[in-house]
């Protein structure tokens, strides 16, 4: 049971947003990977190389020496892959190109991109401006025992034996 509340908590935290336009998954640290949209990273891109690394630093997570290496890599992902997460698509394909390092893979090793009227998961950060937790059995049968109880049933504070 508490698997399914802790599950369920972890839900809160995520809401299916529709893509305007392409969305790519960059990789980040534990729980800073982000879906952001291609034309948010080209015109940073063009306001030099520092604005964008300082952007991807607060977006991410990751390191300025990591983000480096990410744009430097000569290594390059298996482009075929790419192209397909394009839905063939060269022209979109030229443009994802100069941040290809920087987008992660699915569990399947797909590369994260969400075209145009696609669906991705985004973190909606709901649950904690809600104050919207799961709560064990453990602590909340307690409090339902001794503050809901005695609001319901007659017992001990009536003069009835426990036990009755």
């Amino acid at each position: 049971m508490e698997q399914i509340g802790h599950v369920y908590e972890g839900l809160l935290d995520r809401t299916a947003v529709r893509a305007s336009e392409p969305i790519l998954g960059v990789k980040g640290t534990r729980g800073k990977e982000r879906e952001l949209p291609l034309a948010m990273l080209e015109p940073l891109s063009a306001q030099g190389r520092d604005k964008l690394l300082e952007f991807l630093k607060e977006e991410t997570g990751r390191s300025l020496s990591a983000l480096r290496g990410a744009l430097d890599e000569v290594n390059l992902p298996d482009e075929h892959k790419l192209l397909i997460a394009c839905g063939h698509d060269t022209k979109l394909l030229e443009r994802i190109r100069p941040f290809r390092n920087l987008v992660r893979e699915d569990s399947f090793g797909r590369p994260v991109v969400t075209l145009a009227d696609g669906i991705y998961v985004s973190t909606a950060g709901r649950r904690r401006s809600t104050g919207t937790h799961y709560t064990p059995p453990s602590l909340t049968e307690p409090i339902v025992q001794h503050t809901l109880e005695p609001l319901v049933y007659e017992g001990p504070a009536e003069g009835v034996p426990r036990e009755q």
